[in-house]
């Protein structure tokens, strides 16, 4: 015959379990198929142009375990919402963007990712310099990762990933490839062109602007002393010319 803490005991075990499990099918439902739609009609609607923006994301390369990308990315995708996602209110995107900005408090709300220091990722992020479109195909890549892990109910999305942030390094953006590399290294290399013709003229009149004002002041100074030799040499010769008045007008008396 069980005791009555016994039985509490049990009680208290079915009762967390339940817990977890109703945990459990909210995170793993909350990504759906139409929230990654959402994201489809962003990208779909972005121009075509060469306008480029620049931010700061997670380097896939440093933070390789898929569940540590998520955590990271989740805390650096709150600035790329309120930074890069802007449109118009009212507008298609504007409504999609809010859809995605519910879901993404949501999963914190509901800790479904873990939420972790602010600024404690920076170490992991690099710099990214690409179109709008390019920038929402990397969120889409984020929420489908996170709805993949959060399906899988063997994954702990929980477990702590600070041991390797820890060991991230700030990065630089990697040199593109393709065509976006070719125009790249192009205008570097005609960059480095204009700088091999326009430097040794910069500095040929360089040496000449030195050259007229080290003139300049020797002339001044050549000047200034031929004047004070003048002024030297000026009561020197009055008394002669005194002297020799004074002679002449003795020889006429």
């Amino acid at each position: 015959m069980f005791s009555c803490c016994s039985v509490q005991f049990m009680l208290l075990l079915f009762m967390v379990h339940q817990l977890q499990a109703t945990e459990n099918i909210s995170c793993k439902n909350a990504i759906t198929d139409r929230h990654l739609q959402f994201m489809d009609e962003l990208i779909d609607s972005q121009l075509q142009s060469s306008c480029k923006i620049t931010f700061d994301f997670v380097d896939p390369v440093q933070l390789t375990d898929d569940v540590c990308y998520i955590q990271a990315a989740f805390e650096l995708l709150n600035e790329v919402f309120n930074t890069h996602m802007k449109f118009k209110k009212g507008s298609l995107n504007f409504n999609n963007t809010e859809e995605m900005k519910n879901l993404f408090d949501e999963l914190l709300y509901e800790d479904c990712i873990p939420t972790l220091d602010k600024g404690c990722c920076k170490q992991c992020a690099m710099t990214f310099t690409m179109s709008h479109q390019e920038m929402l195909e990397m969120v889409k890549v984020v929420f489908l990762k996170s709805q993949k892990l959060l399906q899988n109910t063997t994954i702990q999305m929980k477990k702590n990933c600070m041991e390797e942030i820890a060991q991230c390094r700030r990065a630089q953006q990697p040199p593109p490839s393709g065509k976006q590399g070719r125009e790249m290294a192009q205008t570097e290399s005609q960059s480095k062109v204009f700088l091999s013709c326009v430097l040794p003229m910069l500095a040929g009149l360089l040496l000449v602007l030195c050259g007229l004002l080290y003139y300049r002041h020797k002339s001044k100074n050549l000047k200034q002393t031929l004047e004070r030799m003048s002024r030297e040499t000026e009561p020197e010769e009055r008394p002669l010319n005194g002297q020799l008045v004074e002679l002449q007008v003795q020889g006429i008396v």
